[in-house]
């Protein structure tokens, strides 16, 4: 190996043995962050400053010790951090509150919605067979943008058409149904959940997956079809800290590609269990 490709692996290995002489130094008040080299070494430290030419920084060690090193011998996800340090600095926030502050079409995100086929069941009552499917989907978040998405939220609605309800009778200690109307229009029905994003930086995923809806199926005789549930499909929503939609996305057909959000809000919740 050259002197040139050893350089960064002694630059860092120089600033994890300095440690051993560096007990005597208070560590300073601030937002500390753990750096691991291209070789696997890490290191705790606080950062302080960036040159201008934004190819060296100087950091503050957990011990007390300060020193000046090149960006680029640590990690992407490293030199990632040190980017949002940098716009941290010049909005005056932390490195939170600079990713939260970007503009929603400064960010470019890539969402995936897959199904997950649950639990399903059979009950069989006289001279219908009842069957419940239950379904969930996996979103998977994307960020293709340079800047660290931070303080996001993730919004998701699964809609279907509800025709028939199973049940367990309690007093009966039997299974049964209850369905709409035959020959009537199904309505749509709802089933809404969000959750909380954690930071996802340049390349990163993060991942979410929906609580379950059961699509149930009711045959008579074994093979008559007496109602049967639809469904439409999911849209998910990702929202900015201050409530704006950086990105929305759908799974499944026309139907649900052509809702609005406000329009799958107003519709109806699902019919209790009894």
């Amino acid at each position: 190996m050259t002197e040139r490709a050893d350089a960064p692996v002694r630059i860092l290995a120089a600033i994890t043995m300095a440690f051993l002489v560096g007990m005597g130094r208070a560590q300073e008040a601030g937002e500390s962050h753990e750096f691991t080299g291209k070789s696997g070494q890490k290191i705790v430290a606080r950062v302080l400053g960036v040159s201008e030419d934004r190819r060296q920084m100087r950091i503050l060690r957990q011990d007390g010790m300060e020193f000046d090193t090149e960006i680029v011998i640590f990690s992407l996800d490293d030199q990632q951090y040190v980017k949002d340090w940098m716009k941290a600095q010049a909005s005056g926030g932390t490195v939170g509150s600079a990713a939260a502050a970007m503009p929603k079409d400064s960010f470019r995100l890539e969402v995936g919605i897959t199904r997950i086929p649950g639990r399903s069941e059979k009950h069989r009552e006289e001279f219908y067979t009842m069957e419940e499917n239950e379904n969930l989907f996996r979103i998977a978040i994307r960020n293709l943008s340079r800047d660290t998405l931070t303080g996001a939220k993730l919004e998701y609605a699964i809609v279907w058409r509800d025709s028939v309800r199973i049940l367990f009778d309690e007093n009966k200690q039997v299974w049964d149904f209850s369905s709409r109307v035959r020959d009537t229009p199904l309505a749509a029905v709802k089933k809404l959940g969000e959750a909380a994003l954690d930071p996802i930086r340049f390349n990163g995923e993060g991942v979410v997956e929906t609580s379950d809806v059961s699509i149930d199926e009711v045959l008579y005789e074994g093979n008559e079809l007496f109602g049967q549930d639809e469904l439409v499909g999911v849209k998910v929503r990702v929202l900015a800290p201050d409530g704006d939609v950086l990105h929305e996305s759908d799974f499944g057909g026309a139907a649900i590609a052509a809702m609005s959000w406000d329009e799958i809000i107003a519709l109806e919740d699902p019919r209790p269990a009894n």
